[in-house]
């Protein structure tokens, strides 16, 4: 019988190649799985210990009002006191970090000529106020449960109700107080309340730390929102099982019971509010019937985007490593050359070379790299705190703005331990009662900071490094504060600037200036990854005074979510051709300048009082944007694949026609020079993008196939070139093509 074949020996190393390349495909498959689980976890409990952490805190701050009442109950309970000692029992007993105080006395109870008493010492619009609740409507009415239950069911936290004279929704703690009567027994004689508002809450819930993009909202027992950044569902009692309706969600319905219940609950849905893909956790909150609830965008976790993408790409790239070997074994094994085999092997190398390189695109647009060029983020309370109390040690004690960990008071505080991420540490190591300060004040009142809010209606490219936009930038100014400030921002990246003033609101202490801007600005954007690129288009805000510096504060306040992925700051209407907008933020770089801009003074003995402009903390608002891809595959790939198809024809077809083949070679490095001219034009910058590696590529395709028609014309002996009429340059041509644009991806996209 005779053997059509033969095993070589080297066909036992490609075997074994082959067999390692398989090994790894496996190992590194499950590697990336184990990797993205073991962060996924991580992060998960990150959020779960979150969640924890806020419940303990919130139950810190609501059950607050329990002792508050209890120890005025005693009082009252203990003696008798007239109205004016009552009302200043109330008065120095009403701090900042609770709503309301008020006493509510059954009537004749308070003495025999007087039905009712209920002083109620409350913020209303921003200040304290004394109300007499008796003297607005008659409280003992059976329809008035806030003061009839608790006569009933005795102390405890109350349902989430409205109040009247507080002209909001309450959170409130009541216990009845006593007075003995003539026989010697102790009788109800009112009502002690101590509670928070919504408003309040909300404010705490900004200062709670939840990692880079997510919310809190509180559920009471019967499913309503007694929170939530979405106002409207907090102030018309809107409960999670109508939003389950709405959304046509009725998992989350069965999650909204098992919440109600006071059950520790996870769930993975489409958030209500960015409708992004994200993590639910619920915790009880302690001595009340309610739950916390944090919402956590998972896009936006600290699941290491780059470490996944590499983990992603590493098993495709094994597996055509195991391909190739595989091939290379098969084919070794036969004694007698097979074109129509070998074209089968240069057909299949090259479809897993180009698969490849679809891989990559496709691990990097689940797994991208952001770029935020060095702005310190501002995302939620917690952050924008620490960074200005920072800012303000460094300004006051010279220090480094990462180094400070001092308070605006000038009470220093020492962490256990330095963590690059400074903000996070110390906003989960803070206080839950300094937060709530903090939150309660709207702000630090300081001359040199001023709240500033941009509201962008309008924004598109105009040219790759510079934008357009119209938007709305308001400032609030502060009486006693900002008195000798100028009004006004100013933008330095400007190139043209029209600055209209639209309004000015005068309210108390406050008055709110309203701009409309027109501005073209000058963008510094980097191109290298085109087209899997991101931007992040910054815009840079100043302030028209400079003989201080003036740190711009975002005015948090003003945005109803602050979540990056929910666009604050941005119409919903804005549309950005060929991008798509992925988040905003505000942010902050210090900048150090070389000049002080001509603030100084000069006396008899020369300059003195002069600004130093270095360190600057300069704000900006930032919107991250990621290209989108079928305007790039239509005009820069496809020109790219007709010339790669158009050099193999020539190849196929003119290279033994002589010097036929440079007319035709020429012909395409012309069509190759125009469309790499007109793609050069998208890129204002001098370098080499991912894209544009491409062309390069196509040139030196033409010289290479230059180059074997005059080897093969003049009639140099080279085996590797005359085989069969350069057969091998024909079948090497397709993988050597995409082996080489394989590598390019990796070096760019890995």
């Amino acid at each position: 019988m005779t053997k059509i074949f033969k095993v070589r020996r080297t066909s036992y190393l490609w075997l074994l190649l082959a067999g390692a390349g398989l090994a790894a495909t496996i190992y590194l498959t499950y590697n990336f799985f184990a990797v993205r689980d073991r962060l996924l976890d991580k992060a998960r409990e990150s959020a779960r210990q979150d969640t924890l952490n806020a419940a303990k805190e919130l139950s810190g701050f609501i059950t607050m009002l329990k002792p508050l009442a209890q120890s005025i109950a005693k009082e009252l309970s203990s003696k008798k006191l007239s109205k004016a000692e009552i009302e200043t029992l109330l008065r120095e007993n009403k701090s900042p970090e609770i709503a309301g105080l008020r006493v509510a006395f059954l009537p004749n109870a308070f003495g025999p000529d007087t039905k009712l008493y209920a002083p109620y010492m409350v913020e209303q619009e921003g200040e304290v106020k004394m109300v007499h609740i008796e003297k607005v409507y008659d409280y003992t009415k059976p329809e008035h449960q806030w003061f009839n239950n608790p006569l009933k069911k005795g102390p405890g936290f109350a349902e989430p109700y409205y109040g009247q004279a507080s002209k909001t929704i309450l959170v409130e703690y009541a216990v009845p107080f006593y007075h003995t009567d003539a026989e010697g027994k102790k009788r109800p004689a009112g009502i002690v309340y101590a509670n928070q508002n919504i408003e309040h809450l909300k404010h705490v819930l900004d200062t709670l730390f939840l990692g880079k993009t997510g919310y809190w909202f509180i559920l009471t027992k019967k499913g309503v929102f007694l929170s939530h950044p979405q106002t409207q569902f907090a102030n018309k009692q809107i409960s999670v099982f109508e939003l389950a309706d709405t959304l046509k969600n009725p998992e989350l319905a069965k999650v909204g019971k098992k919440i109600a219940k006071q059950q520790e609950v996870f769930f993975e849905y489409d958030n209500e509010v960015t409708g992004a893909p994200s993590w639910l956790f619920s915790e009880p909150i302690e001595d009340t019937s309610w739950s916390i609830v944090g919402v956590f965008d998972k896009s936006e976790l600290d699941v290491q985007p780059n470490t996944l993408r590499h983990n992603l790409i590493l098993p495709m790239l094994a597996l055509v490593f195991f391909i190739i070997m595989s091939l290379v074994c098969i084919i070794s094994v036969f004694k007698q050359p097979n074109p129509s085999r070998w074209w089968s092997a240069s057909f299949a190398v090259s479809l897993a070379l180009a698969g490849l390189i679809l891989w990559v695109w496709y691990a990097t647009s689940i797994y991208p790299s952001y770029q935020h060029e060095g702005t310190h983020r501002v995302e939620n309370k917690a952050t924008l705190f620490d960074y200005l109390k920072k800012e303000a040690a460094r300004q006051r004690y010279g220090v480094r703005v990462d180094q400070a960990a001092t308070d605006v008071s000038g009470r220093s505080e020492k962490h256990e331990k330095k963590d690059k991420e400074g903000a996070v540490t110390k906003a989960k190591e803070e206080s839950l009662f300094e937060k709530a300060k903090e939150a309660l004040h709207k702000g630090f009142y300081d001359a040199r900071f001023i709240p500033t809010g941009i509201f962008i209606n309008n924004i598109r490219f105009v040219s790759a490094s510079q934008v357009e936009m119209s938007a709305y930038i308001w400032q609030r100014f502060t009486d006693g504060l900002h008195d000798e400030i100028p009004r006004g921002p100013m933008f330095p990246q400007a190139s043209t600037v029209v600055i209209n003033e639209v309004s000015r609101i005068k309210e108390g202490k406050s008055e709110v200036i309203l701009w409309e801007v027109y501005a073209t600005l000058n963008q510094f954007l980097e191109f290298d990854q085109y087209p899997f690129d991101t931007k992040a288009i910054h815009i840079q805000l100043w302030h028209r005074y400079s003989k201080e510096n003036i740190v711009l504060v975002p005015d948090l306040n003003a945005y109803q979510l602050i979540n990056p992925r929910s666009l604050p700051g941005i119409d919903n209407d804005v549309y950005l051709p060929g991008w798509k907008l992925v988040a905003t933020h505000f942010g902050y770089k210090t900048v150090n300048y070389a000049s002080n801009l001509g603030n100084y003074k000069v006396g008899p003995f020369g300059v003195y009082d002069s600004v130093d402009k270095s360190g600057v903390p300069e704000l900006y608002f930032d919107l991250l944007v990621t290209r989108q891809l079928l305007d790039t595959v239509v005009s820069d790939l496809l020109p790219i694949a007709v010339i790669a198809f158009l050099l193999f024809v020539i190849l196929l077809t003119s290279v033994q026609q002589g010097y036929a083949v440079i007319g035709s070679c020429a012909s395409v490095f012309f069509a190759t020079v125009v469309a790499h001219v007109r793609f050069r034009g998208k890129i204002p910058r001098a370098q080499i993008v991912y894209f544009e590696s491409f062309y390069f590529m196509m040139y030196i395709m033409i010289i290479v196939i230059l180059l074997v028609a005059l080897l093969y014309q003049l009639g140099f002996d080279i085996p590797f070139i005359r085989y069969r009429k350069n057969m091998i340059q024909k079948i090497l041509y397709w993988p050597f093509l995409f082996g080489c644009l394989a590598a390019i991806t990796l070096v760019y996209l890995y």
